[in-house]
């Protein structure tokens, strides 16, 4: 629909409000100290979600692969997390980079993952393009394993990260920021 003004019959564009008018850093980056990147992912449902829709809630970030024995048996934290730590202050996010035989991973790929693992969490479908391992990070995660987590506050500073999984570490690095 186009808006019209009283004296002309110009369009004039809607305005449209920045989702994210909090984000007001001019740079971010997957560094620690840093404040992450948005990113916009399909999830199992085949919605679009944002990171930085979760701004607001302390967020696990699980980069995971379909083929991992340890992303399989971590799959159902986020739920489990979740209700611990309660839905309206805490969210994990797992992102597939690959499929069971290493390929993109596609929705139906994530709605296998999320029937699988009972997961009502949002799971994401990443890619390559997100691993990054140069020093300092450039464009992605510093993924060198899997899974790789990442611990995100609050006001979307990235905190902590971890390659592999340690269970102790990153619940006692979720609950000193809640």
């Amino acid at each position: 629909a186009e808006l019209k003004t009283a004296d002309s019959r110009d369009s004039v564009s809607p305005v449209v409000e920045d989702p994210y008018a909090w984000a007001t850093w001019e740079t971010c980056s997957h560094n620690l100290g840093d404040n992450p990147c948005n990113f916009s992912l399909i999830d199992h449902t085949g919605k679009t979600v944002d990171l930085y829709q979760f701004y607001g809630k302390v967020i696990v970030v699980d980069f995971s692969t379909m083929w991992c024995g340890v992303c399989k048996n971590i799959a159902s934290k986020g739920d489990e997390w979740a209700t611990e730590f309660g839905r309206d202050k805490f969210v994990w996010l797992t992102v597939l980079i690959e499929d069971a035989s290493g390929s993109t991973v596609e929705q139906q790929d994530l709605a296998a993952w999320a029937d699988a693992y009972n997961i009502t969490v949002p799971v994401l479908a990443g890619d390559r393009s997100m691993i990054d391992t140069t020093e300092p990070l450039e464009d992605g995660y510093p993924i060198t394993g899997w899974p790789t987590l990442v611990v995100i506050d609050q006001t979307m500073v990235l905190q902590h990260g971890i390659n592999g999984w340690n269970e102790g570490v990153i619940k006692n690095w979720v609950s000193s920021l809640l």
